[in-house]
């Protein structure tokens, strides 16, 4: 729904236009003739606040985090590998030091 409504508000090109159609969808809703799951203020809100997107503090973490986690991940594929392939028995790819 969000990344629905951000396109909406491209479209549109306002972000106050998307959030009355939704605030007003919701209304209408009340009487049964639209299903909404009751998540609409919090995406008018959202609306509102503008694009405020991922602070940058969280998003070099997250790249930091995976970087740490590819790294650990291919020190355990080192580590591992040849003896898997020893034990599985494939001589054909026999890793070399």
């Amino acid at each position: 729904e969000r990344l629905a409504d951000e396109y909406a508000a491209r479209v549109v090109g306002d972000r106050t236009v998307v959030a009355e159609a939704i605030a007003g969808l919701a209304v209408k809703s009340v009487a049964g003739t639209v299903g909404f799951e009751g998540d609409e203020v919090m995406r008018v809100r959202r609306l509102l606040a503008g694009n405020q997107g991922m602070r940058p503090v969280a998003g070099l973490a997250v790249v930091i985090t995976t970087l740490v986690l590819v790294g650990f991940a291919g020190a355990h594929l080192a580590h591992c590998g040849e003896g898997s392939l020893r034990a599985l028995q494939v001589a054909q790819c026999e890793l070399r030091r």
